[in-house]
């Protein structure tokens, strides 16, 4: 069989391919690639899990139903422009990072993952879970390679190894690891934005189990509070719904019924468009990104700024493409809104170690005051107050030396 395969005259050849997303100027998913011409390309991986991609419904009944009552909702056009905003990524040469919807329980949030989710495939299946091993979680993020990953319950992953978690997710490549034979095999790589909810933030949960979180993990999962500030959880506008439950169960309803047309639709439009398209979100980055973020802004805030530039651009295109039905600027300042709860969330525009260090010296003053330092004009004398200390007081000297040593270290 070999031989015959080597010795036939091949007409037409085909290009397989064991990964989803970008591959050139086609895009590849389980069921087309969309955008081939002279070349075929096909998705062959006999190890890969079902990606949960599917379709019901048409563009126009989701565009009608769930993008029509997300308007309004600053939240849930946020995460409807995040599923957007997955397969830009690499047009843009952007790097891969998350957002995290934190609230209370029936605050909204997860009614915004499933609306997210109807971009791509069934809300009931699309999102996964956070109660996964980091090993379990690197094959689903090559499984959305140039794509959304939904995860849900942050609470349930071991808090030991959330802030990894949040490495490996935002730094686009997996453990480097041996093949049989001692020699490197090749790690798997992707390129994704992923979309969280839970009730407490990275942060809360490292703390649990005694590990601080550090500012590169803060930057690559950006947390967001859930709550929208109308006193309805994540809603702000309810349209013709009484309550806010009502308009969560319609949303539910809505994307359970039509999804994952848009998504499709949303590819053969930036597939056909994709040369022009750099320049386009080169200039909206720099445009939001100088609107948004205040002059003199550390590197770190500059850098998620960007990553919500590039949702609030993939929502205007969406819109621009008539995928969503929004007016032109929608998006735009959905995003904005979140991007400056972050920011407060964050502490400000500088870079989170040097707010944490001057927190630090700032809590030793309060707790101490003056009661742990000696007055640098002194003299011999009235440190010591002559030669009639005690044990106890020499020694308390002492200890008050080597603490006021120690912060200064630590500074």
């Amino acid at each position: 069989m070999a031989s015959y395969l080597q010795v036939w005259p091949v007409k037409a050849r085909a290009r397989c391919v064991d990964r989803l997303g970008w591959h050139s100027g086609v895009y590849v998913t389980p069921n087309e690639s969309v955008g081939q011409d002279e070349e075929i390309v096909v998705f062959q991986n006999a190890h890969a899990i079902e990606p949960a991609l599917s379709v019901a419904g048409s563009v126009e009944q989701w565009r009608e139903t769930v993008a029509t009552l997300a308007t309004g909702n600053s939240r849930l056009v946020f995460a409807l422009s995040v599923a957007f905003a997955g397969a830009l990524a690499e047009v843009a040469n952007e790097d891969s990072g998350g957002f995290h919807l934190r609230g209370t329980s029936s605050s909204g949030k997860s009614t915004a993952l499933k609306v997210a989710a109807s971009v791509w495939g069934d809300p009931n299946t699309y999102p996964r879970l956070w109660r996964a091993t980091t090993n379990g979680l690197e094959g689903l993020a090559a499984l959305h390679n140039d794509g959304l990953l939904i995860l849900d319950e942050l609470s349930q992953i071991d808090p030991k190894e959330a802030g990894e978690a949040a490495y490996l997710l935002a730094n686009g490549q997996g453990k480097a690891r041996a093949s049989r034979t001692g020699t490197a095999r090749q790690s798997a790589r992707w390129r994704l934005l992923f979309l969280s909810a839970g009730e407490e933030s990275l942060t809360a949960l490292m703390a649990r189990a005694g590990k601080k979180a550090n500012a590169g993990q803060e930057i690559r999962l950006a947390d967001i509070d859930s709550d929208a500030g109308a006193d309805m959880g994540a809603f702000e506008a309810l349209h013709t719904h009484s309550t806010p439950a009502a308009l969560a169960v319609a949303l539910k309803d809505a994307a359970n019924k039509y999804y994952g047309a848009v998504g499709v639709e949303w590819l053969r439009r930036i597939v056909i468009d994709r040369a022009k398209l750099p320049d386009l979100i080169s200039d909206g980055l720099r445009k939001f990104v100088t609107g948004a973020v205040p002059e003199g802004a550390a590197g770190q805030v500059l850098r998620v700024a960007r990553r919500f530039a590039l949702v609030a651009m993939a929502g205007e295109l969406a819109s621009y493409y008539q995928l969503t039905g929004w007016q032109k600027g929608e998006a735009t300042s959905a995003v904005q809104k979140c991007f400056a709860v972050w920011l407060e969330s964050f502490g400000g525009t500088g870079n989170r170690e040097e707010r944490a260090m001057l927190s630090q010296v700032r809590a030793f003053f309060e707790a101490h005051g003056a009661s742990r330092f000696e007055d640098v004009t002194a003299t011999n004398d009235q440190r010591m107050k002559g030669t009639s200390l005690s044990r106890g007081s020499r020694a308390k000297s002492t200890r008050h030396r080597s603490a006021k040593m120690l912060m200064l270290k630590s500074i």
